[in-house]
């Protein structure tokens, strides 16, 4: 008994000196506890008996809060209701705030969206994803592309279905010729 109290000790200090996990989370660390771990998952979210959502990682933390945190890689895709991919998500590592609905994601982040024959891809290292409202944003650098054009800048923001999107500091814009996509 006691042997494992030392080991749940030393592991939540690990996660606890995680820079990454002190960051994201919002909550006292003291007020999280590790309930579940797993390695090499792949989930699958249905409605109706229809998938909607994978999700695949190599590692993946509960917490007893409903919080999860996928400290080393993260793939997400979306589909609608006719099993069509409508979105992928990429992230070297991601944190999910349960009660906020609010995703961190980190590292090599990608989104690309294939909504209504439109490619719109977003590429930046740090991306807030807020499921609850569907939307995504940061104040960082983000590369982001569609079927003619590509921007690079700051204080991005768009809707999840990319219907609406903003970047406030835009440090270049450049049309596309079809024939070099």
């Amino acid at each position: 008994m006691t042997r494992n109290k030392i080991l749940l000790f030393l592991f939540s200090f690990f996660l606890s000196s995680n820079s990454f996990a002190q960051e994201s989370s919002q909550n006292n660390e003291e007020d999280k506890v590790l309930v579940s771990s797993a390695e090499n998952i792949f989930i699958k979210y249905s409605i109706n008996a229809r998938v909607s959502v994978t999700i695949k990682s190599r590692v993946y933390f509960l917490y007893d809060n409903g919080d999860k945190e996928f400290p080393f890689e993260l793939n997400i895709n979306l589909f609608d209701k006719k099993h069509n991919l409508v979105m992928t998500l990429h992230a070297n590592e991601a944190y999910m705030d349960e009660q906020r609905k609010l995703w961190l994601l980190r590292g090599d982040v990608e989104v690309v969206s294939f909504g209504k024959n439109k490619l719109r891809r977003v590429n930046t290292e740090l991306l807030y994803w807020d499921q609850e409202n569907e939307n995504f944003y940061n104040n960082n650098f983000v590369r982001f592309e569609g079927d003619d054009f590509c921007a690079t800048g700051y204080n991005f923001f768009a809707k999840q279905s990319f219907s609406y999107y903003k970047m406030e500091k835009i440090n270049c814009y450049s049309f596309l010729e079809q024939d070099f996509l």
